[in-house]
């Protein structure tokens, strides 16, 4: 939740008030909390969620393109000017999508993507994306297991690391409309 939430505040920061998202069907549970960051952010921002913003697909470029395709449909005052991508492989096929028709990433259209796949920063331009914190949580993890070994329960039994936003080129200042 916390990391999408903070995607939302630095997209606010850069003045965009038409924020989507694409995620994962309602039945995926971490799909679940990054969409309750989404719309924790949005309420904070006090931006009213226009329901046609949020768009579920699968895990795949498909599902960006399909969305970005939706999203590129709607009115001019009601198309995005930012997208947040529940992964960095969803978050590609919005941004080929969008350059397909035209957008310049960065600059039309503001794009984050989640979990920092190696290939986000050779992307052009670079995906601004969150970063998971896989150390952390393996080492958590390590300790967990740890615990249930030597008979002991463990001391937390969920834990959630908030990922860390990595800025790159793919997010800019909201167009002027």
């Amino acid at each position: 939740k916390a990391g999408v939430s903070g995607a939302v505040d630095y997209l606010v920061s850069l003045g965009h008030k038409r924020i989507a998202m694409a995620a994962w069907p309602e039945a995926s549970l971490s799909g679940g909390f990054r969409v309750e960051g989404y719309t924790t952010g949005l309420r904070r921002a006090g931006i009213k969620p226009n329901p046609a913003w949020l768009i579920r697909g699968e895990n795949d470029e498909l599902a960006g393109h399909d969305a970005c395709s939706a999203w590129l449909e709607l009115p001019a005052h009601e198309r995005p000017t930012a997208v947040i991508a529940v992964s960095d492989v969803v978050a590609i096929g919005i941004m080929h999508e969008a350059e397909l028709r035209g957008l310049r990433i960065g600059r039309d259209l503001s794009v984050i993507g989640f979990d920092d796949a190696p290939m986000a920063a050779y992307l052009r331009p670079a995906l601004t994306t969150l970063r998971q914190p896989i150390a952390q949580i393996g080492a958590a993890l390590v300790t967990m297991l740890d615990e249930v070994i030597k008979g002991n329960p463990p001391s937390q039994r969920h834990l959630l690391q908030p990922p860390h936003l990595v800025l790159r080129y793919s997010c800019g200042p909201a167009p002027k409309t």
